[in-house]
């Protein structure tokens, strides 16, 4: 048996390349019927053991002595689980985690669960699938086309398939099933949750060439960097000649500083920083603060600036939040912004104050 049960005297190496069967030899105990334990510490933590782990350890830890594969007599996991008492508990920590919400992606609180758990709690026409099993959502090495295919059946995906299991991802980008494949990948580290759903759906579904998901926002024609790894020698995005320190995805978004920048869809704005681009929205909507009308909160919360052309004229010279994805709510209020310049210049030219707004004036170029 390619599995034999715990009862059995014998385990198989779980290795594919080995399979070499090992006899299962009692564990030592003193005369009182206890297993012999010496306390230890978690491998590379400061934990320590629990003595259930310990007496796990000792009963179903196997070393292969042909390929020298350590491993699980329960459940075969390779290399065994240290640290944990129960096998569920070394798979439930093992589960992927949401690339929004960063919880676990367990059988019924995900839309892979018929990928990752063959059927335990999902859909085999609408449920994506764990690419890689790896439970690595985070990295690069997203696994070949062979680990596509759902648990329980062989075989690759049609794209009708895809592109159903894709769900709410854009796939509007994709010209062949390649690249279906990445959505797929993509939208399968994205939980149930309607939040989450919600976040995949405006989000940039590309895969960066780092292997990384691009964590910009959805019909971007070029992609946001990628804000989990650098480029060696890199330290930093380059604007107008000017430097800026590379944000990362655990940076908190500097609009809402609740959510890391990773866990909603970001957007580059033409000063080089970076915020989420609901938070954004959110911000402009929200408008002045107090009675008096101002503009400062079209600014770059961080720097004020907005890497304007020098061509721009007008309210266009303002210092806002430059991006193509804000310009639907940026437009009206520049446009309010203007009828107040022309007003504030129609006041100064009735009181007279014309010196002013001469080229040298203390108000050149200003409302």
């Amino acid at each position: 048996s390619r599995h034999p049960s715990s009862s059995s005297s014998f385990a198989r190496c779980p290795n594919p390349a080995c399979g070499v069967a090992i006899e299962k030899v009692p564990p030592r105990r003193n005369p009182d019927g206890d297993l012999e334990l010496v306390a230890e510490r978690i491998p590379g933590t400061a934990r320590w053991m629990s003595r259930e782990a310990l007496e796990h350890r000792a009963c179903k830890l196997f070393r292969c002595g042909a390929c020298g594969t350590d491993f699980c007599g329960d459940c075969d996991a390779m290399p065994y689980h240290v640290g944990f008492a129960s096998c569920a508990a070394a798979a439930a920590a093992a589960a992927p985690r949401c690339r929004y919400c960063r919880e676990r992606i367990t059988p019924g609180a995900s839309a892979l669960d018929f990928y990752y758990f063959g059927g335990a709690g999902g859909d085999e026409e609408s449920a994506p699938g764990d690419p890689d099993g790896d439970g690595d959502r985070d990295g690069g090495g997203w696994g070949n086309d062979a680990t596509l295919a759902p648990a329980g059946k062989s075989g690759d995906m049609s794209v009708r398939e895809l592109r159903r299991a894709c769900g709410a991802a854009d796939t509007s980008w994709c010209v062949d099933k390649k690249e279906l494949r990445e959505v797929f990948r993509v939208a399968g580290g994205v939980c149930r949750a309607g939040e989450c759903q919600s976040r995949l759906k405006g989000s940039c579904t590309k895969t960066l060439s780092c292997g990384h998901p691009c964590g910009g926002v959805r019909g971007e024609a070029t992609c946001l960097p990628c804000l989990r790894c650098a480029p060696p020698g890199d330290a930093g995005w380059t604007r107008k000649g000017k430097s800026r320190p590379r944000m990362t995805a655990d940076d908190p978004c500097a609009i809402c500083y609740v959510d890391p920048l990773g866990a909603a869809p970001a957007i580059l704005l033409g000063c080089g920083h970076v915020v989420h681009v609901q938070c954004a929205i959110d911000k402009i909507r929200a408008g002045w603060p107090g009675p008096a009308i101002s503009f400062n909160h079209l600014r770059c919360p961080l720097c004020g600036a907005s890497g304007r052309e020098a061509e721009e004229v007008g309210s266009r010279q303002f210092p806002v939040m430059r991006h193509g994805s804000l310009d639907e709510e940026i437009q009206p209020v520049l446009a309010l912004r203007d009828a107040v310049m022309r007003r504030g210049r129609r006041r100064l030219l009735a009181e007279g104050n014309v010196a002013e707004l001469q080229p040298g004036g203390e108000w050149e170029g200003r409302p």
